[in-house]
């Protein structure tokens, strides 16, 4: 199931997919007819994609306009040993494996570099680190999020209890002066019961799954969140529908 909308779904891809296909460019031509446009990059960090100067200067006068809104959705960054000591790195990594308990992901499994290298260009750099388990209620579904309403300025959580369970979910930490622009929306709640993992030991039982700019910062609004907000494969259903309708009515 695809969410409704008025406008366009963008997909990064690792580079050899690509190259089979046909690549339509952030450009001006392209965004004219949008109001609402949704970036999912899914491409391998191997593939090392990053935004070009005219696709940055496309995005940026798209955001100019008040009446349109962009949401720059990469996955998670599991396995990112950045800064790590060498003797550490295997041992990180395990640490993550057996919290997301998803055998059938890596112990390195790294997405999203063309959306964080838009975000970064576009001045609200954020990391989203982790494979974070999120926790579910006794009969399976997610835990209800807690909602900074005050920060929801369009609605867009109205009638939204939860988001889904896709196993290994990231934190968008906010880097540089990025708390300055971008709010914290939603924070989901991580699966306590899972084993160890280093950011629950910071002290977090949620992490920040929904950023959203700040007031006067662009022209129209950007939003920042997993890509897998925008499938209906990981239960949360109902929610995620009426999030998709809320989108809808933006504008």
């Amino acid at each position: 199931m695809e969410p409704p909308g008025r406008g366009e779904c963008s997909s990064r891809q690792p580079e050899q997919s690509v190259r089979r296909g046909k690549v339509t460019l952030l450009d001006s031509d392209f965004l004219d007819s949008v109001d609402i446009l949704i970036i999912v990059s899914f491409d391998s960090q191997r593939t090392d994609q990053h935004s070009s100067e005219s696709e940055l200067a496309a995005v940026r006068k798209f955001l100019d306009d008040p009446s349109h809104t962009l949401f720059v959705c990469p996955h998670h960054d599991i396995g990112n040993v950045d800064g790590v000591p060498s003797h550490e790195v295997l041992a990180t990594q395990e640490v993550e494996f057996h919290h997301h308990g998803d055998i059938g992901v890596p112990g390195q499994q790294r997405f999203g570099g063309f959306a964080r290298s838009l975000l970064r260009d576009l001045g609200v750099s954020v990391s989203h680190r982790f494979g974070l388990r999120p926790a579910r209620m006794q009969d399976g579904s997610p835990t209800p999020l807690q909602i900074n309403s005050q920060a929801d300025r369009f609605n867009l959580l109205q009638g939204v209890r939860t988001f889904n369970l896709h196993p290994h979910l990231p934190h968008f930490e906010m880097l540089g002066d990025s708390p300055h622009k971008l709010d914290v929306l939603v924070e989901q709640s991580i699966d306590l019961e899972a084993p160890p993992h280093p950011f629950i030991k910071q002290g977090r039982k949620t992490f920040d799954a929904l950023l959203q700019s700040k007031p006067n910062v662009f022209g129209g609004r950007l939003l920042i969140c997993d890509a897998t907000i925008w499938s209906s494969a990981a239960g949360g259903l109902d929610s995620l529908r009426q999030f998709w309708a809320n989108m809808t009515r933006l504008g």
